[in-house]
């Protein structure tokens, strides 16, 4: 294109350039020649204007330049067929009319190809759609059962529980760890989506995250230079430290310290989710007996729907039940405990420790 334009600009220089009485146009020529040359612009003009808009800026880019060159080969045509006789102006003519005759040859290539491209994306595309339709009949058909009969009832039970667990966040907003509350919670949200679409590995994965964030939280909620540090990244935590014996939230000492009459009962709650951690870990893990278990395509399954529903109850237990004993004393001393009866009771109302917070 550079190179184009340098030619037009040396063609233009010379005809400037050069004193009116040597061009050896004859009237004639010159009538011919500005009649022929009006019509070449204005076709030109014309042409890349209307060019194809085709939504594919490449594909808009040659339609026009092919017309660009056309008009500049009329132009040099022209100029041939009309008295030039100017040496260096007709070989930039000849020059203009070959060269342009390559590269219109050469776009007109590109342009067969990228055509061909876009039909093939279209095919593609058309085949995408209909395998996208195909998965989402198959996903309807799977949540239909999932939330049908018995099964309905399960997954309601469960998605009652985000608004127990938002109300345990709105009562701790200003707290630190409530930001850990609220990713934890988020977790749910996604277990809830995933069960209920035969997606049940994700399922798993999702659930003990937000088990193990909830639990993350409140062994920080006592301790916010330990926050502040995980935060930054420059202190790890894990699930052995929740369960230790001497430190962690079900420990004598722990529980002590928050609620002691939760101490009764604190080990059995450590074992259950010392057992539901572990068997959420073994479908994550690929563990054999575990994934076996799951169906070996994308379809609903009666018997690990009820297996999650009955992981999903006990981690919301030992949840509530770690919640209450770790912040009971806030509640009561905010006057919230009536607010908070039905939370507590549905969950962990068999408990002779939550019996006794409300008698």
């Amino acid at each position: 294109m550079k190179k184009f334009l340098k030619k037009i600009f040396v063609l233009m220089t010379i005809c400037i350039s050069i004193p009116s009485n040597n061009f050896i146009f004859a009237e004639s020529d010159e009538e011919s020649y500005l009649k022929e040359d009006k019509a070449i612009t204005e076709s030109l003009g014309s042409n890349m204007i209307y060019a194809p808009h085709t939504g594919n800026v490449n594909l808009d880019y040659l339609y026009q330049m092919i017309q660009h060159h056309k008009g500049a080969i009329d132009m040099a045509k022209n100029l041939l067929n009309n008295g030039g006789e100017n040496e260096e102006v007709v070989q930039i003519a000849k020059d203009i009319i070959k060269n342009q005759t390559i590269s219109i040859a050469s776009m007109e290539s590109l342009m067969k190809t990228l055509i061909e491209n876009l039909t093939q994306d279209k095919v593609r595309e058309e085949k995408y759609l209909k395998e996208y339709q195909n998965i989402n009949e198959k996903f309807s058909g799977i949540i239909s059962e999932s939330l049908a009969g018995k099964n309905l009832q399960m997954h309601a039970k469960a998605s009652r529980f985000v608004e127990d667990y938002k109300q345990w966040i709105d009562f701790l907003e200003d707290s630190y760890e409530v930001v850990i509350y609220k990713e934890a919670l988020a977790e749910y949200q996604s277990m809830l989506l995933f069960w209920c679409m035969g997606l049940y590995k994700h399922a798993f994965i999702s659930l003990r995250s937000y088990f193990e964030a909830t639990m993350f939280g409140i062994q920080l909620s006592t301790n916010e230079f330990n926050f502040r540090l995980w935060k930054s990244e420059t202190l790890d935590l894990y699930w052995s430290q929740i369960m230790d014996d001497n430190e962690g939230i079900f420990s004598k000492k722990f529980v002590q310290a928050f609620e002691p009459l939760f101490a009764d009962e604190a080990y059995g709650m450590k074992e259950i989710a010392k057992k539901v951690y572990r068997e959420c870990s073994e479908f994550i893990h690929n563990n054999y007996g575990a994934t076996s278990l799951l169906p070996k395509a994308t379809q609903f399954d009666q018997v690990i729907f009820e297996l999650l529903a009955d992981k999903v109850e006990s981690i919301n237990q030992v949840i509530v039940f770690a919640f209450t004993m770790r912040y009971v004393e806030n509640i009561i001393e905010k006057d919230k405990l009536s607010e908070f009866e039905e939370v507590i009771m549905d969950e962990i109302g068999y408990l002779g420790c939550a019996q006794e917070i409300y008698n």
